[in-house]
């Protein structure tokens, strides 16, 4: 919410991925006085549950999709990862889309890193019994990613108190707050 409120532009097209039932828009919508556009990519399940509770004050301003084609706008300043990269599967072609659209800022959001040159899979449970793939990305792999592709970092918070844990990772594995800049 800070970084949006200091950009000098009044407009902003947000492409979320992974925004659930509180995307992104609804605290810049509360938080800022900016003129905010969103499309969330969400999952097939997740989107059928959301989709049809966008209140009428911000249906043209707030869109659900299942899938990158379903996007109309490409002009978009903002892609966001709300604590939903780890659990992406296309997140290769997601990006593709990201460079290709020329997208000024990535943000990527709560999201658990390793300081392994490597990516990796485990199984997660959140609650009892669901227990479902994450994958943990390299940190240094993300940033080079990016760099080939013209992107420099400009923000790097990590969270003092990881509210992840690993039976076998303690140090590893990072919960961070990166910003990336379009050059």
């Amino acid at each position: 919410v800070n970084f949006v409120k200091k950009l000098k532009i009044e407009n902003i097209n947000i492409f979320e991925i992974g925004g659930g039932n509180k995307p992104i828009f609804y605290f810049l919508k509360k938080y800022t006085d900016k003129n905010i556009f969103s499309y969330v990519l969400e999952r097939d399940e997740i989107f059928e549950k959301y989709n049809k509770s966008v209140s009428q004050k911000y249906k043209n301003d707030l869109k659900y999709v299942k899938n990158v084609e379903e996007i109309k706008t490409k002009d978009f300043l903002i892609a966001y990862f709300g604590s939903s990269l780890q659990y992406l599967e296309n997140f290769e072609e997601i990006n593709n889309q990201i460079v290709k659209n020329n997208i000024k800022y990535v943000i990527i959001f709560d999201t658990i890193f390793s300081t392994f040159d490597y990516d990796f899979y485990s199984l997660q449970v959140n609650m009892e019994p669901s227990i479902f793939p994450i994958k943990f990305l390299s940190l240094d792999k993300l940033i080079d990613m990016f760099k080939r592709n013209n992107y420099e970092l400009i923000f790097e918070k990590t969270e003092n108190r990881n509210k992840f844990t690993h039976d076998k990772y303690k140090e590893e594995l990072k919960a961070k707050y990166l910003i990336f800049e379009r050059k």
